[in-house]
């Protein structure tokens, strides 16, 4: 089995933002799950770096996290950035 790719800088600095934009709601992982109809392991593989999250899911987690469009702005530094290839 080959080894797992590397997950890129960018990709695991915007799930870091979705992290803190998380955390600053004071929910976990699942109830964000949960809010925006997604699988906890989506959730948690996006603040990890290894998923991108895409429309319209960025959408609902900026608009979820109260984030005032930061996460969409920082998805747009994402574009042609190499995601892990775990799935």
């Amino acid at each position: 089995m080959p080894p797992p790719k590397r997950v890129s800088a960018a990709h695991k600095l915007f799930g870091g933002q979705v992290r803190f934009y998380r955390k600053r709601k004071e929910i976990s992982e699942q109830e964000l799950a949960d809010r925006v109809h997604q699988s906890l392991s989506l959730i948690h593989a996006i603040e990890c770096g290894r998923r991108p999250a895409l429309s319209p899911l960025l959408e609902q987690l900026d608009r979820e996290l109260d984030a005032d469009g930061a996460l969409v702005a920082a998805a747009e530094h994402l574009v042609g950035e190499k995601v892990a290839e775990f799935f």
